[in-house]
């Protein structure tokens, strides 16, 4: 549920900051660390803990937007802020915001040259990780972020992959222009993770109008942000595993709900499309494939969704289960197709598992030798 500019205006101005000493003890803060929170009880100790053990020779500040969470996450804000009120500035309100509106009062609070964001069900591994960061930035006045490497804990597995981007095969993540860099980003998935990143305050400026056109129409927020500072900037890839991301059962992005999930999956597509067809002349293919699968198997359970793209250049196939999908159809028969495909999800699923397992192993083995 999309929220309108007025309703999110009204509730960041009823948020408040909780009373601290960081703008006179650090007038001048050269990084901002922002963290976003709402019901992260169990992780959000680790999170801030990872923010706090770093080691820098400038000085930052941490503002935490928390968001009137249920389950205990607010209290242990609280009580990190006065155990650190020379440090952590706490944005909140006397309700829930959502996260449009938590993203922006913290934004606007903002006062280093350099952002750095830890989810607050994520947390640092390396107490170097702002310095190296900010050192690259300092020395490279054209580029416009840096992420590192990442370990990804799954939560309901217990289980950790470690240096997750060398375990996707992408030993080196490098490219020769900002042009290179869009194209990998609506061609397919480009391993940046939240969590690992730091970029120029600048550059997030620069581009915030274009953000605001589509604001509240996408799900996935971040991928917006990438794309258009690639188009100004270069990035830089630290090849260093600095931060755990976690990934949880239930989240924006993923979900025991096939529904939820299948609708994640085509909003992406929808943003990649998006910006291809604002700022590129030609359609990848494999963005053609990922976008007219993911429309027909979201549309496989919500029929009546109004696509906000046409299927783009498809075949013979695509269309007739296009067709088979449309409201019109009868029931009975979008019903078979539906079933169907539960069924194919859960062997994809297994075989899914299957494979992760088998990269695990293979991983394991390379390590050791």
């Amino acid at each position: 549920m999309t929220v309108d500019v007025t309703e999110i205006e009204k509730r960041i101005n009823d948020s408040y900051e909780l009373p601290n000493s960081v703008v006179d003890v650090v007038p001048h803060p050269l990084v901002t660390v922002r963290t976003y929170t709402y019901q992260h009880r169990d992780f959000i100790r680790q999170c801030l803990d990872g923010v706090l053990m770093q080691k820098t020779t400038f000085p930052f500040e941490f503002i935490i937007g928390e968001d009137f969470s249920t389950d205990g996450t607010r209290e242990i804000v609280f009580e990190y802020a006065q155990r650190y009120p020379d440090v952590i500035r706490v944005i909140t309100a006397d309700y829930n915001v959502g996260g449009e509106a938590n993203v922006i009062r913290c934004r606007r609070r903002t006062r280093g040259k350099y952002i750095a964001l830890c989810d607050g069900d994520d947390y640092w591994t390396d107490p170097l990780k702002l310095q190296k960061q900010v050192d690259f930035l300092e020395a490279h006045p054209e580029c416009g972020l840096v992420h590192t490497n990442c370990d990804v804990l799954y939560v309901a597995e217990n289980k950790i992959v470690h240096s997750f981007c060398k375990f996707w095969g992408n030993r080196q993540i490098h490219y020769k222009d900002q042009g290179q860099l869009f194209y990998m980003l609506t061609e397919g998935p480009y391993p940046i993770k939240n969590s690992t990143i730091v970029f120029r305050a600048s550059l997030y400026d620069t581009i915030q109008k274009q953000l605001d056109e589509i604001r509240g129409q996408f799900l996935m927020g971040d991928l917006a942000v990438w794309l258009e500072m690639s188009r100004l900037a270069k990035f830089h890839y630290i090849d260093e595993a600095c931060a755990v991301y976690r990934v949880l059962p239930e989240s924006v992005s993923r979900s025991r709900s096939v529904v939820k999930q299948l609708r994640f999956t085509l909003s992406a597509e929808e943003m990649r499309v998006y910006f291809v067809k604002k700022y590129r002349t030609d359609m990848p293919m494999p963005l053609k494939r990922r976008y007219n699968q993911a429309l027909i198997l979201y549309k496989t359970f919500v029929p009546n969704y109004i696509d906000r793209y046409p299927l783009i250049q498809p075949g013979v196939i695509e269309r007739f289960f296009y067709k088979i999908h449309h409201p019109s159809t009868r029931f009975l028969v979008r019903l078979w197709f539906r079933l169907l495909f539960i069924k194919d999800y859960g062997i994809r699923y297994a075989v899914g598992k299957l494979m992760k397992r088998v990269r695990a192993m293979i991983h394991l083995q390379l390590n050791r030798s």
